[in-house]
């Protein structure tokens, strides 16, 4: 869960200088959708500006620090360079002003090089939630956020996955086929002695170019969903919320999707927190109505029909049109609606218009730390 509102509110108690860089202006004034733009504009007015980069010896570190980060990154697109370099510039004002600390939730290019940022460049990188614990806990220091503890506990996510997410994805888009992601996994796997977790993240995280772009012209924001017929797997929106709820990591993917890292199981069983996932994702279509919503579950998992009829009910008392149903051919059955809800690859490379409702109620609704790779 996010804790910067916490962290900028006991930073002013303590008379803290809360900075950002004056290149943060200009990147900001690149984001396309107005509306977000404008609540960034906003948000940047409440901490002090830190000089431009002009100088001959700030311009080569940032370089320096440019240079580092695609070396560790491999990064090839074009615009995934451009936003490494204002990540670098970024980097280089924090150091040439004498920051304390960087704090970053890019995962992906910074945070996960922090040990050498530090060694190497003198930069101090910590998470919103790491600085907080410290300032809050002092004594206890060395004791990491739950949020950490479940990623390096583990062995999830360090320097070696990122490294290896940027080799698959190379591979991937030098043209192996998806349907050899076994044999690739275990190609990728060997080399950077990745445990059978972290291969599983890859798998369901990392895509080929061609394929996120593909994906992404689909995508719509939950505004196009009012009005509009919309096909939910039940099973794949439920467990992703339900890892949410419980506290385990989620990955934001190259596709622009949220999922688990789990993924499914035969053994699945309702909990406690599984009818509060349930209120949280009805509670989010009230707010903008399909004409129509259809929760499926697949008929092979052992609890379907009860989760059906008590998702049926949840829908009628929230007046909502809609039904919950058991299938045998979920993913066939719901691309008959204009817009499906899953992170389902194969489904979502057959449907019209996908909705990510899991990855809005987390990223809207519980402000949900995701893990990012690329």
């Amino acid at each position: 869960m996010t804790v910067l509102p916490d962290l900028i509110a006991l930073c002013r108690e303590r008379n803290y200088v809360l900075c950002i860089s004056v290149d943060a202006e200009i990147e900001i004034s690149k984001v396309e959708r107005p509306d977000r733009r404008q609540r960034l504009l906003q948000e940047l007015h409440k901490f002090e500006l830190l000089p431009p980069i002009v100088e001959s010896d700030a311009v080569s570190l940032a370089e320096a620090l440019e240079k580092f980060l695609l070396s560790k990154t491999r990064i090839t697109r074009a615009e995934k360079k451009e936003a490494l370099e204002w990540d670098a510039r970024h980097l280089a004002s924090c150091r040439l002003n004498g920051c304390d600390v960087f704090l970053t939730t890019d995962y992906g290019s910074i945070w996960a090089y922090c040990r050498s940022l530090k060694r190497i460049h003198a930069v101090n990188v910590m998470r919103p939630v790491e600085l907080y614990q410290e300032m809050v806990i002092p004594e206890t220091k060395t004791e990491k956020d739950p949020f950490q503890t479940r990623l390096e506990g583990r062995m999830l996510y360090n320097e070696k996955l990122v490294e290896a997410g940027e080799d698959l994805r190379y591979l991937l888009n030098r043209g192996y086929k998806r349907r050899n992601i076994r044999s690739l996994l275990k190609l990728v796997g060997d080399r950077y002695g990745l445990n059978k977790a972290q291969r599983n993240l890859l798998d369901r995280a990392v895509f080929a170019d061609k394929e996120v772009e593909h994906r992404r012209t689909k995508l719509v924001n939950i505004e196009e969903v009012r009005n509009r017929t919309l096909g939910i797997d039940g099973y794949n929106v439920l467990v992703t919320l339900e890892s949410a709820l419980d506290g385990e990591p989620l990955i934001l993917a190259d596709d622009g999707l949220v999922r688990d890292i789990a993924g499914k199981s035969s053994r699945y069983k309702p909990s406690e927190i599984t009818y509060k996932a349930f209120d949280l994702i009805l509670d989010t279509l009230r707010e903008y109505p399909p004409a129509e919503t259809l929760f499926l579950f697949d008929e092979k998992m052992s609890m379907s029909l009860k989760l059906s009829q008590k998702v049926r009910g949840m829908v009628d008392q929230r007046e909502l049109i809609g039904d919950a149903s058991v299938s045998r051919y979920p993913d066939r059955e719901i691309l008959e609606y204009e817009i499906i809800a899953t992170s389902d690859s194969s489904p979502i490379d057959k449907a019209r218009k996908v909705f990510d409702l899991a990855g809005y109620v987390v990223k809207q609704k519980l402000s949900y730390e995701l893990i990012r790779l690329g």
